[in-house]
C-alpha cells in the first residue's frame, strides 16, 4: 500500500483549530500565542547579530512585539497608546530597530547561525 501526502490548499481559520480541540483554548488564545511566538523569534534572532548590541534590550523587545503584530495583522496599527505607555517608547524611537529586525528576517537564510531559526522551525507550540 503506497503511502499519499497531502497537502492543504487554504490554510485552517483560527475557528477550525478551537472546533478541532473541542472548544479547548479561545480564538483570543491562539492568536496571543502566535503573537507571543513570533515576537519570541524576532527577539531571539538578534542574540547572535552583533550589530544589534548597540540597541537597548527593551528597545529590541518593544521592535519584536511591533514587528510580530505587523506581521500578524497587517490591517490594524501595530502600535498603540497602551503600548507606548507601558513601554515608554514611540514608533519614532522603534523605526529603526524593526526596520533592522525585518532586514535581519529577510536574510537569514544564508547565515551560518541557524540555532534560533532551527529552534522555531519545530512542530511543538503550547498554549
Amino acid at each position: 500500500m503506497a503511502l499519499r501526502k497531502y497537502e492543504e490548499i487554504c490554510a485552517p481559520r483560527v475557528e477550525e483549530f478551537c472546533h478541532i480541540t473541542d472548544n479547548t483554548y479561545t480564538r483570543e488564545e491562539v492568536p496571543r500565542v502566535e503573537l507571543e511566538f513570533l515576537a519570541n523569534y524576532f527577539a531571539e534572532l538578534t542574540l547572535v547579530e552583533y550589530s544589534f548590541l548597540k540597541f537597548l534590550p527593551s528597545l529590541v523587545a518593544a521592535s519584536s512585539v511591533f514587528l510580530a503584530r505587523w506581521t500578524l495583522n497587517q490591517s490594524e496599527h501595530p502600535w498603540n497608546p497602551t503600548l507606548e505607555h507601558y513601554t515608554n517608547y514611540k514608533v519614532s524611537e522603534l523605526k529603526p530597530v524593526v526596520l533592522a529586525l525585518e532586514d535581519l528576517q529577510r536574510t537569514t537564510k544564508g547565515c551560518p547561525l541557524n540555532a534560533v531559526r532551527e529552534k522555531y522551525k519545530q512542530q511543538k507550540v503550547s498554549l
